[in-house]
């Protein structure tokens, strides 16, 4: 894209979403990793989907090359573009739309920080079960787009199983909603499922509804030692159990023969007594 386009598109942001939604050489943005690596040449953050849907238009329109990007700590992840024109930033998009505690839901808008979500959630007891790292950066939106499974994915589900409805703008200025807000919808195709993981190729999401989960009466963690014949052993051991551990990690700390595999147990008080006990 030429510079003058640039400038032409940067005065049609301007014009079309207000002077704050649109800045050039944001120093704050950092750069895309890969061979092709540039520095942003236009920052875009729209404060609504509806201003999304407009910016996302008129980059297409103006055949500007766009990067999605939410709290950037995934942006590792894919093929690096072949060049950037315009990064159009989520995190003005933060609000928590609609909380159900009783039926376990909430619609929340993509550039909402995790810890953030988690604390809007914790008064009603319950929370989003998305392990993911730097949750106080990382975004929803970000985090749905990436698919980051956390290690308590074999307990509450991977986030294809989490996510029962979204809202997309898609390259045209269109937005599309798939799913709903109740867990048991099987009306037509789950097209949240095709948006998961797509690293924002085929759209970018303004709204997730997912499902949530209680916080446990109690949590604990069982940490084994010993060689990694030893830890496999463990691990099958307790596939064959009758016990289910929220999670399992397995790590060394790369300089001895020592592995150490964490047995994470959560839930009521008697039953994660019983997982440590049996574990030990």
């Amino acid at each position: 894209m030429t510079n003058p386009g640039r400038d032409r598109l940067a005065s049609r942001l301007a014009s079309a979403l207000g002077q704050g939604a649109a800045s050039w050489a944001y120093c704050g943005i950092g750069s895309v990793p890969g061979p092709t690596s540039e520095k942003p040449r236009l920052l875009c953050r729209p404060e609504s989907p509806e201003q999304l849907a407009v910016a996302l238009r008129l980059c297409i329109e103006s055949g500007a090359a766009i990067v999605p990007r939410g709290g950037g700590t995934a942006m590792s992840i894919g093929n690096a573009p072949r060049s950037v024109d315009v990064f159009i930033d989520t995190t003005r998009l933060d609000k928590l739309v609609e909380h159900d505690p009783a039926n376990l839901t909430a619609s929340v808008q993509s550039g909402t920080p995790l810890d953030a979500l988690l604390a809007a959630l914790a008064p009603q007891r319950q929370f989003a079960p998305l392990d993911v790292p730097f949750a106080q950066r990382s975004t929803l939106g970000g985090a749905v787009a990436a698919n980051l499974n956390g290690p308590r994915r074999s307990c509450y589900g991977s986030v294809r199983d989490l996510v029962i409805g979204m809202k997309i703008a898609l390259a045209g200025g269109e937005t599309v909603k798939a799913g709903g807000k109740v867990v048991k919808n099987v009306a037509g195709y789950d097209m949240c499922k095709l948006f998961v993981g797509s690293l924002g190729t085929l759209g970018i999401i303004t709204e997730v509804t997912l499902r949530l989960a209680p916080i446990a009466e109690r949590a604990a963690v069982a940490i084994a030692s010993g060689t990694l014949a030893q830890a496999e052993r463990l691990c099958e051991e307790l596939s064959r159990s009758c016990l289910l551990p929220a999670a399992l990690t397995l790590a060394n700390d790369g300089a001895s023969g020592s592995w150490q595999l964490a047995l994470w147990c959560e839930g009521f008080e008697e039953s994660v007594e019983r997982h440590v006990r049996e574990a030990a």
